[in-house]
């Protein structure tokens, strides 16, 4: 093992790039890449990427490992290898297509209120909500998370329903909980309303 100047291509002068698992001294070599740098980033010609195949390659890690295996010790088929790599790349796009769907969303809906007031406590739980909360935001959720009173919790996510940006998910009482309501409703609702602070 020797230390890696990260981000710089590779190259061969202290060895061939391999894949391996398991300790020092008893690994296990799944892939000897053959001496091909630079080409795999010369054929995009620099285009900008914003889908990540390694990110998806480590999450299916395991089966990268039986692919090239199976590639190197196997014949000079390489279909199935192929057939994996693009599944894999199909997989990264879609997952890049959902990511700046999000984001796109997210800008979306705070141009929208850009002029709209919000108290530093509603910033923080609407932020959380674009990103995907976890669970159901309830007035002690919302208490715990921005530590303030349930009183001013209540108040904050009252002044929320009122402006049509979060509503009311049926039931009550204790449970009552609360969600941020479809985005495209929100934007076609026209120019926001500004609220106390």
């Amino acid at each position: 093992m020797h230390s890696i100047l990260v981000g710089d291509f590779r190259n061969d002068s202290n060895g061939p790039m391999v894949v391996f698992s398991g300790p020092l001294g008893k690994e296990t070599i799944h892939f000897e890449a053959p001496p091909t740098d630079l080409l795999l980033s010369r054929s995009e010609n620099g285009i900008p990427r914003y889908y990540s195949i390694s990110s998806q390659i480590e999450r299916e890690r395991s089966e990268y490992y039986r692919q090239l295996e199976n590639t190197q010790r196997g014949s000079l088929d390489i279909t199935e290898w192929l057939v994996w790599y693009l599944e894999c790349l199909r997989m990264a796009v879609g997952d890049a297509h959902l990511i700046l769907e999000e984001l796109l969303k997210r800008s979306a809906f705070w141009s929208h209120y850009h002029q709209a007031h919000f108290h530093e406590r509603q910033r923080k739980i609407l932020d959380m909500l674009l990103k995907g909360f976890h669970g159901k935001l309830t007035s002690s959720k919302y208490a715990r998370i921005n530590r303030c009173s349930q009183d001013t919790a209540y108040r904050d996510i009252l002044d929320l329903v009122e402006r049509g940006i979060l509503v009311k998910n049926p039931g009550g009482g204790r449970s009552t909980s609360y969600a941020l309501r479809d985005l495209s409703a929100i934007l076609e609702r026209g120019s926001p309303n500004t609220r106390r602070e």
